[in-house]
């Protein structure tokens, strides 16, 4: 459900070649969804064990989406 609502504010307020700043970045959801997109993102996240869950989770999102 994030995902879907991170999706369409990507689609409305990111034009093609802008990138997406996140904060607090988490487990990745919205670089997740700038994946999907195919917008540039740049995150941040002091947490070691989440900066490792969303790198994973953007590297499955990748991998699904045929990009590497």
């Amino acid at each position: 459900m994030m995902m879907i609502w991170r999706s369409k504010l990507i689609d409305l307020y990111i034009p093609s070649d802008g990138i997406v700043y996140d904060c607090f970045m988490g487990t990745g959801t919205t670089a997740n969804a700038c994946v999907l997109k195919n917008r540039r993102f740049i995150g941040f996240e002091i947490s070691e064990a989440q900066c490792n869950y969303s790198k994973n989770r953007i590297i499955a999102t990748l991998k699904k989406k045929g990009s590497i």
